[in-house]
This record gives structure tokens, sequence and C-alpha cells, in this order.
């Protein structure tokens, strides 16, 4: 869009907070698009747990992806030259694929299990009468 982008942020752990990554975000893009501005008020949506199923989550992603074609600046989403996705570390996950959503619940799924490994393992590190407390 002109004047703002649409991110859906996913993080991994029930501590993320998108909300914080987002103002961090704000902070660096806005000296790197100068001239360009950022909308001055941002509209930011935490997802309910309702809005977290699959069906869900990708219907809120396809309203946020269709924004130009409401518009009437392209006919099709997958026209528009700005649609993009990122999962860090898969690098050909292309939204305009027909098995996107397939591979991304996976992905998504694999990564929330492996975080959770990691937690724990991080957890057991640091409490008090382990054998890897360190304070």
């Amino acid at each position: 869009m002109p004047d703002h982008l649409h991110l859906v942020l996913v993080g991994l752990a029930a501590r993320t907070q998108q909300l914080t990554a987002i103002q961090y975000l704000r902070g660096r893009l806005g000296s790197r698009l100068a001239p360009l501005r950022l909308q001055s008020q941002a509209y930011d949506h935490v997802l309910r747990p309702d809005e977290k199923f699959p069906e869900r989550f990708s219907a809120i992603c396809g309203y946020i992806r269709d924004n130009p074609v409401r518009k009437g600046w392209i006919g099709v989403w997958s026209d528009w030259p700005y649609t993009d996705s990122l999962a860090l570390g898969y690098g050909d996950m292309d939204s305009r694929a027909p098995d996107f959503w397939l591979r991304y619940f996976r992905v998504l799924e694999t990564e929330v299990e492996r975080y959770g490994r990691l937690e724990a393992q991080e957890r057991e590190w640091i409490e008090p009468g382990t054998a890897g407390y360190l304070r």
C-alpha cells in the first residue's frame, strides 16, 4: 500500500512480544525510508485465541493480502509485486504456491516444538539447584 505496510508476525512462545518487535521495527525503518514515512498511527492487533486456528489465521492473512484488489489497483492479489512471505530459515516459502498454507503450518509446528525444547533446556540450565545453575 502506498503509505503503509502490513506485517503478520508469529511468535514461537507465549512470552513472545510482537508489539515490542513492531515498535523496534518502526523505529529502525523510519530513518531508512526517508523521505517516505510510515503512517503516524500504527494499527497493531494481537490475535485472539479463536483467530489462531489455521482457517481463521489464513482468512485474516487473505483479507490483508486482498487490500490492493479491494482498492481496484489490481485484478488478483498474486499480481501485487509487493506480496511476500518470510519464514526465517525457510527461503522457499512462496505465498503464491498452492501448498503454501499446508507448508506454513508444518513449519510453524516444527519450530514451536523445537523452540519449546530449547526453552526447556534453558530452564534446566539456569534453575537454582540444577547442575547447570550459573548464578
